[in-house]
């Protein structure tokens, strides 16, 4: 029968509540580190909004952003004093090692002391010395030198770009020119480099742009930099020594011939010019439209009056019925248009010519094709048709007669063309009477255009009796149709 070990049941007990408590140490030390953790996600995602925050309020304010530092910095702090209760816990938890570490010791020695004296080993110290709690806290202590660093590394050159942006609104408010100077910060301490405005030194920028949070400014002047006013002539100065230039301007002018009247557009550069053009235009008779400016400026070219008095001699030279556009630069004058007859567009040819004496000279005038005037009389005379007689006759009815007056109209207006009457007959009578016959109807036709004034030196006549029918005779209408004299213009 085995005997009752007092000391041994007190021994295992001891050690059960130790490794009990020590579990539980372990299990609050993990706890710890997962809030710690959450606390460090919270404070860097609440920094990341702060830092969005201070970004968009960055052509706002300076204040937003300043805001939003001190937010970050509040979370930093946050997230350390996280940490130090992270570190407090763990102290503590390690503090109730010990303790558990101090009973277990104290039970076996007054275990011992009952019933025999031993040694305790220095292995059966130490489980309670690297408790789960000492663990946690010794775990902890990465994460929270990490909060640190991180909350410090984003709110230095926040405000490193705070105080830049304060120090030249400070120089701007005291009346300097920022454009040419820049603003540098390592943490509180800055500097200014570049070029400033003339009677700015580095004494005056260190002292303006000092503002609030700065630990020390200083200034450096790229050599040269400032430079006296006196140097820089003020442009009253300069407009004094150099007087302005006086404006010049072209003679730019057309002239178009339309419609029965003239349009005058473009720029003279006086009203005399103006009033030159404009009395040659009404001296055609003509309607005149007057559009010219007038600009006042000098001649870009010497001799502008002289040209415009030549465009006004051309305008007086072009006769009736012409039509185009005339034009004057201050170097050309041309005509582009048409003439009624080939010998007016050479008369406006030539006053183009004379009326831009020492200017580049060009016309373009173009005139209907001449049409030979024999061929034009001849076919106006056929489309009026031959004089017919009644038969056997010679003599000349009413109706003829007018066909007979249109003929000397005709005939009058081509003085120049000669003209032959010709004689014809049907075939009911003998040769020789249709042959004199013929002969008598054509001298008729001939001493009635000589009676009505057309010319008998272009006149002259015959007879083709029978020979030349352009009718059927075997019928009324046939007949009547042979009957008859023609006009003929000899042509070519």
């Amino acid at each position: 029968m085995a005997l009752d070990d007092p000391t041994g049941r007190a021994r295992d007990k001891a050690k059960r509540l130790a490794a009990d408590k020590a579990k539980s140490a372990g299990d609050a030390a993990s706890k710890a580190a997962d809030s710690a953790s959450k606390m460090t996600d919270v404070a860097g995602d609440s920094a990341s909004k702060a830092k969005g925050a201070a970004g968009n309020a960055k052509g706002a304010a300076g204040g937003a952003a300043s805001k939003a530092t001190g937010a970050a910095s509040k979370m930093s702090g946050a997230a350390g004093g996280a940490a130090s209760k992270v570190i407090g816990g763990a102290t503590g938890i390690a503090g109730t090692g010990g303790a558990i570490a101090s009973i277990t010791k104290h039970t076996e020695t007054i275990t011992t002391t009952r019933r025999r004296k031993r040694t305790v080993t220095s292995w059966e110290r130490d489980p309670a010395a690297w408790s789960p709690g000492k663990v946690g806290a010794l775990a902890a202590l990465p994460l929270v030198g990490g909060l640190l660093i991180g909350g410090t590394a984003w709110a230095v050159p926040h405000i490193e770009k705070k105080l830049e942006r304060q120090t030249i609104a400070d120089l701007e408010a005291a009346g300097i020119d920022t454009s040419n100077l820049e603003v540098d910060y390592d943490y509180r301490t800055g500097s200014i480099t570049g070029s400033a405005a003339a009677g700015v030194d580095e004494a005056t920028l260190e002292a303006k742009g000092d503002g609030s949070g700065v630990r020390n400014l200083s200034a450096l002047l790229a050599a040269g930099a400032v430079k006296a006013e006196a140097e820089t002539p003020s442009t009253t100065e300069a407009a004094a020594e150099e007087p302005a230039p006086a404006e010049v301007g072209p003679t730019d002018v057309t002239a178009m011939l339309e419609d029965g009247r003239i349009v005058l557009r473009g720029e003279v550069l006086s009203e005399d010019q103006r009033q030159t053009l404009v009395d040659a235009a009404e001296a055609t008779g003509v309607e005149v439209v007057d559009e010219l400016t007038v600009s006042g400026f000098d001649e870009a070219t010497p001799g502008a009056d002289a040209r415009v008095a030549g465009l006004a001699g051309l305008i007086s030279n072009i006769g009736s019925g012409v039509t185009g556009v005339a034009t004057l630069t201050d170097s050309s004058l041309g005509f582009v248009g048409e003439a009624p007859d080939a010998d007016m567009a050479a008369a406006v040819e030539a006053a183009v010519t004379d009326a831009g004496a020492g200017l580049d000279t060009s016309s373009e005038v173009s005139a209907p094709e001449a049409v030979d005037d024999a061929e034009e009389m001849a076919a106006r005379l056929a489309a009026l048709g031959p004089v017919h007689y009644k038969l056997n006759m010679s003599n000349h009815e009413s109706e003829e007669i007018v066909i007979l007056d249109e003929a000397v109209a005709i005939l009058q207006e081509y003085p120049s063309v000669p003209v032959e009457l010709v004689g014809h007959t049907d075939r009911f009578a003998a040769r020789e009477f249709n042959q004199e016959l013929s002969e008598r109807r054509s001298a008729a036709v001939v001493d009635y255009l000589v009676e009505h004034g057309v010319d008998p030196e272009r006149l002259s006549s015959s007879g083709m009796g029978e020979d030349a029918p352009i009718g059927d005779n075997e019928t009324a209408v046939g007949r009547r149709e042979n009957r008859r004299t023609e006009f003929q213009v000899k042509l070519g």
